[in-house]
């Protein structure tokens, strides 16, 4: 347990190491703690903080910068989030309500968009499983080549599409079953979907149909019905990094952009870890380099049809913290609110 003038120097440390990248030191603390205390008081104090692991002293200045405990401490007790700017909550709120898209995951999409124009850094979000959306359209589109189109979109805006080879039925019996099918599934919950594809059978008279439907067409309201997420930003990263380490971050966007499954399965394990709290944490290292950790601001989002989505920022070691906290904590909840809003007009 720190005292609270540990803590007001923990925060001056952590919070200037972060603007400039320097080791701080005593005089400087003296002067921006507003601490009415000697600058021996002050060194005592910053010997406890580095006897306890939260700070350590580099080879070159007699100054102190955060340990990775440090940095850990501060999230989880010191940092307090800001009041954002009005002019910030209102761009927000007026995105949000000026959304052309009533569909769920359109509006996710452009959030995470702006969220990622407003910050400058990587943004993430993540749209959870749904059972509870509702068919909004299904097509059977036949192409060249023995090739068919699936289509399929639900009313949350989600939209999943396959190609796939048919070989044993004809392109008219395809457009016929895309029919029939249109007919019977648009309208249905996912669930029900999913009931009415298992009972589907052409009772022993097109067994090629029946295999079709049992695997292509089950295929892809599963695809509807799973995770959906979106990532923008990714090259912001290139903005924060070391002169020497470019191509180790561009190591990072490829490692995101073709691991993107991967990568999304490591943000929700970190960031809903906490349940419903916006909070700001290290993640682990995506790829074995020498860059810095970095930071990740995760907001997590549930609504009556939605549960355990989120928001979030993935950005450099050194940041405005408590801005950033707050900027994605706003986001967080205008987000929920609008999609409660559409949630209620379906």
């Amino acid at each position: 347990m720190l005292t609270n003038r540990q803590k007001i120097i923990l925060k001056e440390i952590i919070v200037n190491y972060a603007m400039t990248g320097h080791a701080v030191g005593s005089k400087y603390l003296q002067s921006a703690s507003g601490l009415d205390v000697s600058s021996a008081t002050i060194r005592n104090e910053m010997a406890e903080l580095e006897g306890m692991g939260l700070i350590e002293k580099t080879h070159l200045s007699s100054g102190r910068i955060p340990s990775l405990t440090g940095f850990h401490y501060y999230f989880d007790n010191i940092l307090r989030p800001v009041d954002v700017s009005k002019e910030l909550r209102y761009k927000i709120k007026n995105f949000m309500q000026q959304a052309e898209s009533r569909q769920i995951d359109e509006v996710i999409k452009e959030s995470t968009e702006l969220l990622s124009k407003m910050t400058d850094y990587m943004s993430v979000s993540f749209s959870p499983e749904s059972t509870s959306s509702k068919i909004e359209d299904f097509r059977i589109i036949p192409l060249q080549n023995n090739k068919v189109m699936l289509l399929a979109t639900d009313n949350f805006g989600r939209v999943s599409e396959r190609i796939v080879t048919v070989d044993t039925i004809s392109p008219d019996s395809c457009k016929l079953l895309g029919e029939l099918l249109e007919k019977d599934l648009v309208g249905k919950s996912i669930n029900g979907a999913r009931a009415y594809l298992d009972d589907f059978d052409s009772e022993g008279k097109y067994q090629s149909v029946d295999d079709f439907v049992k695997k292509e067409v089950d295929q892809i309201i599963d695809d509807l019905a799973r995770d959906h997420y979106y990532i923008e930003g990714e090259y912001n990263l290139l903005n924060y990094v070391h002169d020497e380490s470019p191509d180790t971050v561009k190591e990072i966007i490829t490692f995101v952009n073709s691991n993107s499954d991967d990568f999304i399965e490591l943000i929700k394990k970190v960031g809903l870890s906490d349940g419903k709290n916006t909070r700001i944490q290290f993640i682990p290292r995506l790829i074995d380099s020498d860059v810095d950790d970095f930071i990740l601001i995760s907001a997590p989002f549930a609504t009556k049809y939605l549960q355990s989505g989120m928001l979030a920022v993935l950005g450099p070691q050194m940041m405005p913290y408590s801005k950033m906290l707050s900027i994605v904590d706003t986001f967080r909840k205008e987000l929920q609110e609008r999609i409660n809003e559409i949630e209620e007009m379906d």
